[in-house]
């Protein structure tokens, strides 16, 4: 099954809890963690494997896609824009050091979703001239992931005002901070180790909603 290009953007647009899965940081079986997450409510699918094969890679996106496929999820490659395009991916993800996006948009083409991370001021509103979907704002708080420190809530309520397209925070995100992510004016997130890391990664997901569905209240 194959989502429609219309349908990959409403689900962007209606997007709240975006899915980072790395299989390494997964706690459960990385298929039990997507499977879960999908059922719970995760809108997007990024798949994230530093150093994974080439080979391997394609064959992962190409399981994580068929089951994204059944819940009309998207599914978002990190970096490789040549994986995503083989896969029949629905957009591709790079960073500040990655393929300058409008590359990404010459070998892709205009179909699939480009977002592009950011971390500073002068990156997000730069990123208006990109030819991008959605952006990645952060780390806005300590993670794993990330080698630099967090750079707050307070930092993110001044930025977030200046995101010119639909921006996730990245980097912390989790029940533990989802209350000061919101308070700053979030409505997206980006969230990786507290789902994947989770021993019930679908209750995980399904709170995270909740509380950002209770932020617009």
């Amino acid at each position: 099954m194959t989502l429609s290009q219309e349908v990959v953007r409403e689900r962007l647009l209606d997007a709240r809890v975006y899915l980072l899965l790395t299989r390494g940081l997964c706690r459960l079986d990385p298929l039990v963690v997507l499977d879960e997450s999908l059922t719970a409510g995760a809108d997007i699918v990024q798949v994230r494997e530093p150093g994974c094969g080439d080979r391997e890679l394609l064959e992962w996106v190409h399981d994580v896609r068929e089951r994204c496929a059944r819940h009309r999820v998207p599914v978002i490659v990190n970096d490789r824009v040549d994986v995503a395009i083989l896969a029949g991916a629905d957009g591709v993800h790079v960073g500040q050091g990655d393929l300058p996006p409008r590359a990404v948009r010459e070998l892709a083409g205009d179909a699939p979703l480009i977002g592009l991370s950011t971390h500073n001021l002068g990156q997000l509103e730069g990123a208006a001239t990109e030819p991008i979907d959605y952006i990645g704002i952060g780390p806005v708080f300590d993670t794993s992931t990330k080698d630099h420190p967090g750079l707050g809530a307070d930092w993110l309520r001044d930025v977030l005002p200046h995101a010119p397209l639909p921006a996730f925070g990245i980097g912390g995100m989790g029940m533990d901070t989802i209350a000061a992510a919101i308070g700053a004016g979030l409505q997206r997130i980006a969230v990786s180790s507290a789902v994947c890391g989770a021993e019930e990664p679908g209750a995980v997901i399904h709170a995270l909603r909740e509380s950002l569905d209770a932020g617009d209240r």
